[in-house]
């Protein structure tokens, strides 16, 4: 990811409203996402679609990758593949396109991604309050990883496996791996 010179949280906002393709910003700095492959898609649309069934009785709903995601304690915002919001949610302005408040945020992992998402980007991740879930599921294998906050800090589960069965207790929801993959060729991403 190549960085810009510095830029104003605000002018970042502006331009970003207006782009053709999506970037970070941290620390007054902008950098270009990089596109996902076939295999990294398929599995955050199979979650969206998951999620929305599991959620919709609780009334919480799956934002996709276009949703911006803001950590208001470092100032960084982002592109989740998927952020989950209950109730309406908290928004940074009247625009509704930047996420304040996600009970849960959901990366898929391909090799460009992964250190960046199980670091850099999981520490600013856990200074959003309201987050309580952070869930990393594997494009290279069928694995998922579903860190949850608790008094003592963040317990993680893996659940590995086509047949296994991903619980997450905070959400009171399972996610079947057979349904986070269906139609995944696993290791092509």
């Amino acid at each position: 990811m190549a960085a810009t010179p510095w830029v104003k949280p605000e002018d970042y906002l502006a331009a970003e409203r207006v782009a053709t393709e999506k970037h970070e910003y941290f620390d007054g700095r902008v950098y270009m996402t990089s596109g996902a492959t076939k295999e990294h898609v398929r599995i955050a649309m199979n979650l969206g679609h998951e999620f929305t069934r599991l959620l919709r009785p609780r009334g919480c709903a799956p934002m996709g990758s276009d949703m911006r995601v803001r950590v208001l304690e470092t100032g960084m915002y982002t592109y989740p593949d998927i952020s989950i919001v209950c109730g309406e949610g908290t928004y940074e302005d009247d625009h509704v396109d930047v996420l304040l408040d996600p009970v849960a945020i959901v990366e898929v992992l391909s090799k460009s991604t992964e250190a960046y998402d199980r670091g850099l980007k999981f520490a600013h991740y856990q200074r959003i309050p309201s987050l309580h879930t952070y869930v990393l599921v594997s494009s290279m294998e069928p694995r998922v990883e579903v860190f949850e906050r608790t008094d003592e800090g963040w317990l993680l589960r893996v659940f590995q496996g086509l047949e296994a069965t991903a619980a997450l207790a905070r959400l009171d929801v399972a996610l079947p791996s057979a349904e986070v993959y269906f139609g995944v060729a696993i290791g092509d991403s």
